[in-house]
């Protein structure tokens, strides 16, 4: 630090679109970060440098050789010496700018999603004592399909019928039940009230209801993306993680056996670093898709990082997993990659973990 050279990596310079001559003369790494974040930025590195933090890290924008602002995640060590004084910084920087952009585009789904079900009116439809529908408001119309006229009179059985949403067997009509046990019933289907005349007796029921059609994909959509990664559309980290939980119970419990293939692809960094970051990607897409069709559907496929990718085989004795994990490495071997003309032979380093009752925990299959 005292000497205030920075060193720029080639990969570095690479994803933010600067030549080694922009980066003579140690430029300033602080005078690229986007003045919003600054302050932000140099708290969190005062902070680690006063060991405050076990690491810096931190999420902002760094400017980008052709003037745009790229997100990048950074993370930082302090090397001091024997008298507390700092050294040098030693940090490394991944550009996130397109999974930043997809989060805020799904938080602005979300966001239209949730104004679109708080400004949308409740479906209302009103009965007699005897379950008979004698008013259906213009939304209860077009989620039922019926109009007014036509639905006067008729059982309300008839105009609102409920099923199962996993089942989809038929379920009894809930304005009915409510209005038999004389008693309101609210749940995340329909809402549900009790209509009494001026003695009390029970006059007919309303139920209120609305479409959730969005609000469930949205959910769906949300549910997925938790337990997936992006990039390969395979299992991520913290899913595999559970299931691999899972599996160790199951094993202890003498239910199944189980086997946990570990795999990294071995010409991977040389793709990413003669053809950069979108081949790199494309790679790990291609590789995901092609071990994918080598295992079976119960099997759990998972990119647990970079390019390394996980299998969790499910009621396989460890030769039958041996094989399997030789399989997958001769596929690999026979892949092809072609990025811009190029041709990459690629190989794959696996090992193969038996799940079984001696196992500990997740964390040791995992370091095994």
């Amino acid at each position: 630090m005292e000497s205030n050279e920075v060193y720029f990596s080639p990969r570095w310079k690479a994803m933010l679109g600067y030549a080694d001559e922009d980066m003579r003369g140690s430029p300033d790494w602080r005078s690229l970060v986007h003045p919003d974040d600054s302050s932000r930025v140099q708290a969190a590195i005062r902070d680690h440098v006063a060991s405050k933090t076990p690491i810096f890290e931190s999420t902002h924008r760094m400017r980008h050789r052709n003037g745009e602002w790229r997100w990048v995640i950074s993370r930082a060590t302090a090397r001091v010496d024997k008298h507390g004084r700092l050294l040098r910084l030693v940090g490394v920087e991944l550009d996130i700018t397109e999974r930043k952009l997809y989060e805020e585009a799904l938080f602005r789904e979300k966001e239209s999603a949730q104004i679109t079900l708080q400004s949308i009116g409740d479906g209302v439809i009103t009965t007699d004592a005897n379950s008979t529908i004698d008013y259906i408001n213009p939304v209860a119309e077009e989620l039922t399909g019926w109009r007014l006229e036509d639905a006067m009179g008729r059982p309300v059985e008839e105009i609102f019928r409920a099923f199962h949403e996993e089942t989809c067997e038929p379920l009894e009509n809930p304005l009915s039940v409510a209005i038999r046990r004389i008693r309101p019933i609210k749940s995340v289907r329909p809402m549900l009230l009790i209509r009494r005349d001026g003695s009390g007796h029970v006059a007919g029921g309303v139920l209120v209801f609305h479409d959730v059609s969005e609000s469930r994909e949205l959910n769906r959509r949300l549910s997925y993306h938790a337990s997936h990664d992006l990039l390969t559309g395979l299992v991520n980290r913290r899913e595999f993680e559970s299931r691999l939980e899972r599996a160790l119970k199951s094993a202890k419990a003498r239910e199944a056996s189980y086997a946990l293939c570990y795999l990294d692809i071995d010409q991977f960094k040389i793709v990413n670093d003669t053809c950069g970051h979108s081949a790199g990607d494309a790679l790990l897409g291609q590789v995901g898709a092609l071990l994918k069709s080598k295992v079976r559907w119960r099997d759990t496929l998972s990119r647990l990082g970079g390019d390394e990718f996980g299998i969790l085989l499910e009621s396989c004795s460890l030769d039958e997993a041996m094989r399997t994990a030789e399989a997958l490495r001769e596929s690999v071997r026979n892949f092809r990659f072609t990025w811009e003309d190029r041709v990459f032979r690629l190989g794959a380093s696996i090992g193969v973990v038996p799940i079984t009752a001696d196992n500990e925990d997740v964390a040791s299959i995992l370091s095994a």
